[in-house]
């Protein structure tokens, strides 16, 4: 049974367990990660690389099966990136600060063996806000524990403008202004143009994100009260909704305007009113009024990650391993009919459960709708086994995730998609065999009919 070295933080403390990222400036390219492996691990290894800021995303690496000793990992990553090794419950985050990373792994802890000055520094302050959030919490947020918790906050403050190193500036300042948030001894407005405003946008930053996080959340919603707002968003004029947050005293800088109009945007696609449909032509517009790389990035990433989302629209043709044969294999192979897919992590009891409901599911179909399951960390015998089980669902292999995290969040969770003939989207996410989907197909089938 799994035991949790490094427990996974609550939403209160969350913000704090980044540790610290390096300059934008540090340089690009490949990075050889050594897992060593010094006693017997149960599960395989994961190897995640965090990027993004609006919608979260990152390169996978699945690792089945690592031997005693060294346990070489190409990563396409850069010395700034958050790095998350992860096997079961055990999982270790840190940020790469050379081209070449040594971690070792045992049952006793996970250990980074590179010298590693600054994650030090930064676990203490860790430890200090972690603390000063824990006591505020406790004592239920009163008067007297605001001013204390304004006080550490202007500390924290007056440390990060004295701090003559740039990570550790940058994470004191947005360490305070997450306090100071939860003080409430000032306005919203003021601590946001304070902390936000008048300083430099650093997107790439994750003390920067968390704070931008908490400081720009439910923005979208305050807006839309404003008319000039949403008619701004229907005319998907990236250049007048940059100009309208242009005009808000406390967010009104170029590159900042740019950052939270991009977090409405995403917020509006969940909105019933706006949606995937309207928000996506406002995202293209983006694309053509910056030249920031990074913003145009997160803009294409957010485009791909939604498109497929919409009804109607082409799903991505995912090249798999056949279960049957070995063959490779495409969704494609199965667009002459509608397909229900289902991407599954692993080849656990979970799974089987999910694979007999579907089975059944399958069953009252007949051959109108092809079960098509992708496991992703499971071995052949295992794929071999549930095929074996189930012969009227189609099973195939992934490696590397077949790009599936460009429009996925969490891995290590099932997705289910309902796909019209021709890859064409009805409904993506779409409820699990046991939550209900039984609807939406015959909905699907019965509009074909």
């Amino acid at each position: 049974m799994h035991h949790s070295l490094f427990p996974k933080p609550s939403a209160l403390t969350k913000r704090f367990f980044f540790f610290f990222l390096f300059p934008v400036y540090a340089f690009a390219g490949n990075t050889t990660l050594n897992i060593v492996v010094n006693d017997f691990l149960s599960g395989p290894v994961k190897v995640m690389v965090e990027h993004g800021t609006v919608v979260e995303r990152g390169d996978v690496y699945y690792l089945k099966s690592l031997k005693k000793g060294d346990n070489i990992i190409e990563l396409n990553a850069k010395v700034s990136d958050k790095i998350t090794v992860a096997s079961g419950d055990l999982y270790r985050e840190f940020i790469l600060n050379d081209t070449l990373m040594v971690i070792s792994l045992s049952s006793d802890g996970w250990n980074i063996l590179n010298k590693d000055v600054l994650n030090s520094e930064i676990d203490s302050l860790n430890e200090f806000v972690n603390t000063s959030l824990y006591k505020f919490t406790l004592s239920g947020g009163r008067g007297g524990a605001a001013i204390k918790l304004q006080a550490k906050a202007d500390s924290l403050k007056h440390v990060s403008e004295t701090e003559t190193n740039p990570v550790l500036e940058a994470y004191k300042w947005y360490a305070s202004a997450d306090l100071a948030l939860l003080a409430k001894r000032k306005s919203e407005l003021s601590l946001r143009a304070f902390y936000f405003r008048d300083h430099a946008v650093m997107p790439e930053n994750p003390a920067w994100k968390y704070s931008f996080s908490n400081y720009f959340k439910g923005e979208s919603l305050r807006q839309l009260k404003n008319p000039v707002f949403s008619k701004t968003i229907s005319e998907a004029s990236w250049q007048g909704l940059r100009q309208y947050f242009m005009n808000d005293s406390s967010i009104a800088e170029f590159n900042l305007c740019n950052w939270v109009a991009l977090y409405c945007a995403n917020e509006l696609i969940q909105n019933a009113d706006f949606g995937i449909k309207k928000i996506i032509p406002l995202l293209e517009d983006a694309k053509n009024e910056s030249s920031d790389h990074q913003f145009v990035e997160e803009v294409n990433f957010m485009i791909r990650f939604y498109e497929p989302r919409n009804r109607g629209n082409s799903f991505p043709d995912i090249s798999f391993k056949s279960a049957l044969n070995k063959n490779d294999k495409k969704l494609s192979d199965f667009s002459e009919k509608p397909v229900y897919v289902m991407i599954l992590p692993d080849a656990s009891t979970q799974t089987g459960m999910i694979l007999r409901q579907a089975a059944q599911i399958r069953e009252k179909f007949a051959d109108s709708i092809e079960f098509v399951a992708l496991l992703l960390e499971a071995d052949d015998a295992g794929i071999a086994a549930f095929a074996a089980q189930f012969p009227k669902l189609h099973f195939g292999s992934c490696e590397s995730f077949c790009g599936l995290e460009a429009i996925m969040r969490n891995m290590d969770e099932p997705h289910f998609v309902l796909l019209d003939s021709g890859l064409k989207v009805w409904q993506f996410p779409v409820e699990g065999p046991d939550t209900g989907v039984e609807a939406a197909i015959a909905s699907m089938i019965l509009s074909n009919r």
